[in-house]
């Protein structure tokens, strides 16, 4: 069974860019059918904004075209009543995510973002690819 997983916008970022770093192993998880990816409407907008800062609007295309295809995107509609149970237990800037992961009952939220230690789902991007069983790389990222 494949694992369903949420994915912060810092697993992507870092996976795109260090093709031998532990996000990047798990994205290739992503492209190979191995991991369901979840992410919510707001990692949609923090890579938006990145990629076309950093990059430009053909990179945050392909992105885009790449999480559509491959990741549930979990809307803010979905997860109101979830957000509301958690407001205050975690930064404004992450309760999305942290809602969107306890709505749909996920075991894994992988980021390096240390605000999510202290909840169980929590794992860095080394610890998740550890935990599966496969060879990580000396990062945390």
């Amino acid at each position: 069974m494949k694992p369903p997983v949420f994915l912060d916008s810092n697993v992507f970022i870092w996976g795109y860019s260090r093709p031998e770093s532990n996000s990047a192993r798990i994205l290739g998880l992503m492209n190979e059918g191995k991991i369901t990816v979840i992410v919510s409407e707001k990692v949609l907008e923090e890579l938006r904004i990145y990629f076309i800062t950093y990059y430009n609007k053909d990179a945050w295309s392909s992105v885009y075209t790449h999480l559509s295809t491959l990741a549930r995107i979990v809307y803010r509609d979905e997860i109101a009543g979830e957000k509301a149970t958690w407001k205050g237990k975690i930064k404004e800037k992450d309760l999305e995510h942290l809602a969107t992961a306890k709505m749909l009952n996920l075991k894994y939220i992988v980021s390096y973002d240390k605000d999510f230690k202290g909840f169980e789902e929590h794992r860095t991007p080394k610890r998740f690819v550890k935990e599966l069983g496969l060879k990580e790389s000396s990062t945390e990222y």
